[in-house]
């Protein structure tokens, strides 16, 4: 996992427009990397893309015919309906998110705190999240690098496996 300062994750957090969106892209895609399952970023972003949607049609309705009654009814319960999703689903991402960071810190940050600290001080779940996970990144079993030669540090040819020793049989000759 890409080690990040805390301090400077959360202070473009608080001064850069969107930054926190790259924030939870970078850092889920981390997550992935090291076996968790965050969630998906489009959760923050559908009903920003249904409220376009919705417009659109409005746009596009015909008005003053004896159909826009039945028209505006329908915008108006998916009005309702994008309107319901534009808090629930990012209170989901930032459920799912803040459970995976506590799967990968090992406890050290609890799923109910991050969703606190997102639902209410955004920044400071950032610096909290961020400092587990770079503490707990080293923690990860890696794999052994092959041996080296120890002269010009190059790497050994594969030795292949040595045949299985079989005795001659009348049904097994040795060739």
């Amino acid at each position: 996992m890409k080690q990040r300062d805390p301090l400077v994750a959360t202070l473009l957090s608080l001064f850069v427009p969107f930054y926190i969106l790259y924030w939870f892209y970078a850092t889920a895609k981390d997550m992935r990397q090291r076996g968790g399952n965050p969630p998906s970023l489009w959760r923050l972003f559908a009903p920003l893309l249904g409220l376009v949607a919705m417009v659109v049609v409005s746009l596009a309705a015909p008005r003053g015919s004896s159909n826009s009654r039945g028209v505006s009814i329908v915008m108006i319960l998916v009005g309702l309906v994008l309107v319901a999703l534009s808090f629930v689903l990012p209170l989901m991402y930032y459920y799912r998110f803040s459970a995976t960071a506590e799967k990968l810190t090992g406890g050290k940050v609890s799923k109910a705190v991050g969703f606190l600290l997102f639902l209410f001080v955004a920044p400071a779940a950032v610096y909290i999240i961020q400092d587990k996970l770079n503490e707990t990144s080293g923690t990860l079993p890696t794999a052994t690098p092959p041996p080296t030669n120890p002269v010009d540090g190059s790497v050994p040819p594969p030795v292949a496996p040595a045949p299985p020793n079989i005795p001659p049989t009348p049904t097994n000759p040795v060739l």
